[in-house]
């Protein structure tokens, strides 16, 4: 039996998502990693990575063998390089030369019949070097998904059909527009598709700090805003190794929530199983399933009434986590010398939910916040250590393991933990 050639082209993009998350998103991966996958399929992903994704494609020597990546500097790449493998896609000989086809006959602007724009086709085909047909089923079943896509608009008349093309719209008036969009927004892979269209794309963005990691979940993203739009519930499948699916899961989905620090996008839901609020990671998502369901009335007053419910929450929390039943207030004092004044305005920038308070004419600067996970503000709250006169926690878990962190770190510098300001 003869040994099947690789193809480039995708026609499932969750195993690709997988092997872009893994390379990019969670580090260095080698192929004895990826469990319950052939050699020749890790070989064949990594093969169309290197593809799409060279000169940012490389790998590193380990000791467990050749560890995989994809690595790049936001600051001198003007396009996001992840978008090449979602413009990816499979597709047959003939469903490439159909699409040509119909394209053509109706380039005119004119109404056409089916009959005869089948028509048309075939007598474009007169001269081709073999010899292709098309039934007509084929070509309706093909009208009417590039309908459903909003490529082509219909009218009928009697029992019959008539299609024609919209016009494309100039998009360069909008090429700034479509420049910063395609590049900060989650779904910004819209406004790529609309760039390829310009011949002298926008190039006045540069990006320092540039999370393009959700480019990846954009499929996800979309399914999950048409369920919002329909008060619809949905099966999310969380992701396992290599993209294989997990556990599974049904949620009402309510928001999205986006961190600013490292660009991660959160799911908001109710689960319908516990009746409680869920958050997961969109890159742990490896597929969702919308339930299906009559939209009603009933369903829509029961999202809004979920999502004022969690609105009432969001006081008493600092970050997605949905830990904790009832709100612990989290007290910290920090010694703020006179010139500098961008510490203080840091804190007041980044206290998010929390109060700020002056004492001593302006030199200690006192935080204090009651939030439902206080594990949350830990990180944030170290970034203050060497500044820290007094620190407060109601919960006995969060305050021993902020108290412990402390304890590692003086231990890694030789340092006397008795000798700290912090006062536990």
């Amino acid at each position: 039996m003869a040994k099947k050639e690789f193809n480039e082209l995708v026609k499932h993009f969750q195993r690709v998502r997988a092997y872009m998350q893994h390379f990019y998103v969670y580090g260095f991966y080698t192929r004895e990693e990826f469990e319950g996958r052939s050699s020749s399929t890790f070989d064949n992903e990594k093969r169309r990575l290197e593809g799409w994704m060279n000169p940012y494609y490389g790998f590193r020597m380990t000791r467990g063998g050749k560890a995989n990546f994809i690595s790049f500097d936001s600051r001198n790449v003007r396009r996001n390089p992840l978008y090449r493998a979602l413009k990816s896609r499979s597709f047959t000989e003939k469903d490439i030369v159909l699409h040509f086809l119909i394209l053509d006959v109706l380039h005119d602007g004119q109404e056409h019949g089916v009959q005869e724009i089948l028509h048309g086709c075939l007598e474009r085909l007169d001269n081709a070097v073999e010899p292709m047909f098309f039934e007509e089923n084929t070509l309706r079943d093909k009208l009417s998904e590039y309908e459903t896509l909003g490529v082509l608009s219909s009218r009928k008349q009697g029992r019959d059909k008539y299609y024609h093309m919209h016009p494309c719209e100039d998009v360069a008036p909008l090429a700034a527009a479509l420049a910063f969009f395609s590049e900060v927004a989650p779904c910004g892979v819209v406004g790529s598709y609309l760039e390829d269209r310009l011949q002298e794309p926008c190039e006045h963005f540069r990006m320092k700090h540039h999370y393009i990691t959700q480019t990846l979940d954009t499929e996800l993203m979309c399914t999950l805003l048409e369920a919002m739009h329909a008060s619809q519930d949905v099966i999310i499948v969380h992701m396992g190794k290599d993209g294989r699916q997990d556990n599974r899961q049904t949620v009402t989905p309510l928001y999205f929530m986006r961190s600013v620090q490292d660009g991660r996008i959160y799911l908001m839901a109710m689960s319908c199983r516990s009746r409680g609020f869920v958050s997961t990671r969109l890159d742990h998502i490896s597929a969702v399933k919308p339930v299906k369901r009559q939209k009603g009335a009933d369903a829509v007053q029961d999202v809004r009434e979920l999502r004022a419910l969690y609105d009432a929450t969001r006081p008493n929390r600092w970050g997605a986590s949905t830990s904790g039943r009832t709100p612990q207030r989290i007290t910290f004092t920090i010694r703020v010398n006179p010139w500098e004044e961008h510490v203080k305005r840091r804190m007041y920038r980044e206290c998010r939910t929390g109060r700020v308070e002056e004492l001593e004419g302006g030199s200690l600067l006192r935080f204090t916040a009651e939030l439902y996970d206080l594990t949350e503000i830990l990180p944030w709250i170290r970034s203050f250590i060497g500044r820290i006169t007094e620190f407060e926690c109601e919960s006995e878990f969060a305050g021993n393991r902020f108290l412990d962190d402390l304890a590692e770190m003086a231990v890694v510098y030789g340092l006397d933990a008795a000798e700290e300001e912090v006062q536990g």
